[in-house]
């Protein structure tokens, strides 16, 4: 038999951050960073994917506490009103708001990847915005 290992709706709201226990959210804290590059995610996200930086946005805020479905979610993004380099976007890297600490990392594109644009091209000098972030810890 294969191995089973579930988290109940509490548990990953705690894991996420549930206003009691302050989970990711905490960790994150405020400010977060969200990085696009060029190339595809790193083997892990410890490190910032390969590629050409494209532009850095910025969470103003914290992410609100998760209630019942382990979902952390910020709307408080401010966009990258001029793009660092022009490239196809492949990739981002959250990081606290140090800019280094590592917390995640994706694809991106404009269909079937954890960020999706309409146009995952980006422009140099260009604007790069998101209205909304979530981050999910899974439970059942």
């Amino acid at each position: 038999m294969a191995a089973t290992f579930r988290l109940s709706h509490g548990a990953a709201d705690a894991a996420a951050g549930d206003g009691e226990s302050t989970g990711l959210g905490g960790f994150i804290g405020s400010g977060a960073k969200i990085r696009f590059y060029t190339g595809g995610v790193n083997t892990n996200p410890e490190s910032a994917p390969a590629g050409t930086l494209l532009g850095t946005l910025a969470v103003t805020g914290s992410f609100a506490a998760a209630s019942g479905d382990g979902k952390i979610d910020t709307s408080t993004i401010v966009s990258d009103s001029s793009a660092d380099d022009s490239g196809t976007c492949a990739s981002f890297w959250v990081t606290k708001s140090d800019g280094t600490t590592p917390v995640a990392d994706g694809n991106v594109g404009t269909a079937d990847t954890t960020i999706t644009f309409d146009n995952n091209v980006f422009v140099e000098g260009g604007t790069i915005a998101m209205s909304a972030f979530s981050i999910t810890v899974p439970s059942y």
